[in-house]
């Protein structure tokens, strides 16, 4: 598929991008050129995505950092701007599902769906978003 943006050397900041969609994205993103900054807080997903990308000759970084953990996102930034990763794109990926019926599902599992999905995601926005808008 061809599209109008060039994708060579873009650093694309995956979340959830251990496994599921978030590594099919880093995997297409990586096939076109691009560097996927992989983020899960799976250490063992997160160590065979980084290989299998690599594997495939692949430029691709791994980084263990949980959405919901504010201060660790701004460590990440951080960690990425020493070593010149800051990313071009956000991919929001993180997500966590209901393991049981709604009817038994506890509070704080709710709880936790909403921290990684919804807020997840507004973390990573807001911890990245200056980069990116500084970028243009």
């Amino acid at each position: 598929m061809k599209t109008g943006w060039d994708w060579r050397d873009r650093k694309i900041l995956v979340t959830g991008g251990g496994s599921g969609i978030g590594l099919a994205i880093a995997r297409e993103a990586a096939a076109r050129g691009a560097v996927p900054l992989l983020v899960d807080v799976n250490p063992e997903a997160l160590a065979g995505a980084e290989s299998s990308l690599r594997g495939k000759g692949y430029r691709a970084h791994a980084f263990r950092v949980d959405v919901t953990d504010l201060d660790a996102l701004r460590e990440l930034r951080h960690a990425l701007k020493e070593r010149s990763l800051s990313p071009d794109v956000l991919v929001n990926c993180a997500g966590v599902t209901l393991v049981a019926h709604v009817t038994a599902t506890e509070h704080e599992e709710w709880r936790r769906i909403i921290d990684v999905n919804l807020m997840g995601t507004v973390n990573v926005v807001e911890t990245f978003l200056p980069d990116l808008l500084e970028k243009g």
